[in-house]
C-alpha cells in the first residue's frame, strides 16, 4: 500500500474561519464524558503519574448515567444550532460505559446533524460489542494503538493483551461498519521506524485511515520531557509549525460535560472553574453565563498568560489544527464583537 495515500489526518478539514465567528451562539463541539474510568496507563498520561493526583474530579473514575445522559440531549436541542461535532469520549476510555451503542442511537434519532465520534484504546472491542457500535452507525471511531504487538503493550500500557483477539474486534467493526469512518492513529513513543510496515500490513485492510502521530504534551501534572522523545513547544502532532496562541480558541467552541454532569468551559481536567451541572443549570444558561463570558473576554484582552488555569496549559497550542483555528490576528475585532453583544443583550 502506499503510505503518503493512506496516512493523513483525521481532524475536520471543513473548517470555519473561528476568528471571523467568534462569539459564537452555540458551541461547535460538545464533548460527553460518558467514562472517566480507563483500562490502561499509558506512560505519557496523567494515569500513569499516580502520585501526582490531584482534586480533580477525573480521578474519581464515573460513568455517565442513562438519565444524566439523556438530559444533556434534551438541553443540546434548546441551542439555535445544533454542534457539528458530539464526541462520546473525554479523559476515559468510553467502552467501559457498555451503553455507548444506544447513546450513540439516542443522538442520532435526536440529533440527527451532528456528527457523533469517540476516541477508544479498543482493547475492549469484543465481537458482540463491534456489531453493536457499528449498527448504531456513529459517524467516526478514532482507535488510539500503543504499539503493534503484545510487548509493546506492556511497555508502554502497562496491560497484558491478547492482540489477535483486539485485532479480531476492530476487523468485526470495519467489516460491518456502513457509514463509520475507523481511523487507527499511533504516536511516535509507541512505534519503532521498523515496526511501521507491521503497522501497515496489520491495518490497513481494517480501517479508514492510519496516521503517526508525533507525542506532544496535553496533561499539566505530568513532566512531559520525561516521556517525550522530542518536544517543540510550536510544533504541532502533525509536525506543523504553530504559533504562540495568545488565547485558547478551545474555549471559544467547546462544552465539556462531566459523567455528573458538571460542565467546564475546556478539556483541561484540572480546569477551575466550573460553570455548573446539568441537573441545576442548563448547557444553554452554561454557555451564556456571565462566568463564562467574563473568562473569554479575559482572554481576548489579556492572554491566557493572565489566567492561571491557562498560562502553562498545553492545550492552546496542540487544539491547533489548521490557521484556521487561530485567533490571534483577531482578538481585537473578537474584543469589539462580544462588547455590542453584551450591550445588546443589556438591552
Amino acid at each position: 500500500m502506499n503510505e503518503t495515500i493512506k496516512q493523513h489526518e483525521v481532524y475536520e478539514e471543513k473548517r470555519i474561519i473561528l476568528g471571523k465567528e467568534v462569539p459564537l451562539e452555540s458551541p461547535l463541539s460538545i464533548i460527553i464524558d460518558i467514562s472517566e474510568a480507563c483500562n490502561l496507563k499509558c506512560t505519557y498520561c496523567f494515569r500513569a503519574h499516580s502520585e501526582k493526583k490531584d482534586s480533580s474530579y477525573v480521578w474519581k473514575n464515573n460513568i455517565m448515567s442513562w438519565d444524566t445522559f439523556q438530559l444533556i440531549v434534551e438541553q443540546i436541542k434548546m441551542f439555535k444550532h445544533m454542534p457539528k461535532k458530539i464526541s462520546l469520549s473525554g479523559h476515559g476510555e468510553p467502552l467501559i460505559n457498555k451503553r455507548l451503542p444506544k447513546m450513540v442511537k439516542f443522538i442520532k434519532k435526536n440529533i440527527p446533524e451532528s456528527s457523533i465520534e469517540i476516541h477508544t484504546n479498543g482493547t475492549l472491542l469484543t465481537d458482540k460489542f463491534a456489531m453493536e457500535l457499528a449498527e448504531s452507525r456513529i459517524d467516526k471511531i478514532n482507535v488510539s494503538l500503543q504499539g503493534v504487538t503484545a510487548e509493546k503493550y506492556k511497555d508502554i500500557a502497562g496491560v497484558d493483551i491478547n492482540f489477535r483477539t483486539f485485532l479480531n474486534g476492530i476487523r468485526t467493526l470495519y467489516n460491518n461498519k456502513s457509514n463509520t469512518k475507523v481511523n487507527i492513529q499511533i504516536v511516535d513513543v509507541a512505534i519503532d521506524n521498523d515496526e511501521k510496515r507491521i503497522l501497515y500490513d496489520l491495518f490497513d485492510p481494517i480501517s479508514d485511515n492510519i496516521v503517526i502521530n508525533r507525542t506532544v504534551p496535553i496533561w499539566k501534572n505530568i513532566d512531559s520531557q520525561s516521556v517525550l522523545k522530542e518536544w517543540e513547544d510550536d510544533v504541532n502532532k502533525y509536525g506543523e509549525i504553530v504559533p504562540y496562541q495568545q488565547s485558547c480558541s478551545l474555549l471559544f467552541y467547546t462544552l465539556f460535560i462531566t459523567p455528573e454532569g458538571d460542565v467546564y468551559p475546556c478539556t483541561q481536567h484540572t480546569m477551575k472553574l466550573l460553570l455548573g451541572n446539568v441537573q441545576n443549570k442548563n448547557l444553554y444558561e452554561c454557555w451564556n453565563s456571565k462566568e463564562r463570558t467574563d473568562f473569554l473576554k479575559q482572554h481576548v484582552k489579556y492572554g491566557r498568560v493572565s489566567i492561571d488555569d491557562c498560562k502553562d496549559c498545553y492545550i492552546a497550542q496542540n487544539s491547533i489544527m489548521t490557521k484556521e483555528d487561530s485567533l490571534n490576528d483577531y482578538l481585537e475585532e473578537i474584543n469589539t464583537r462580544m462588547e455590542r453583544r453584551e450591550l445588546n443583550i443589556d438591552k
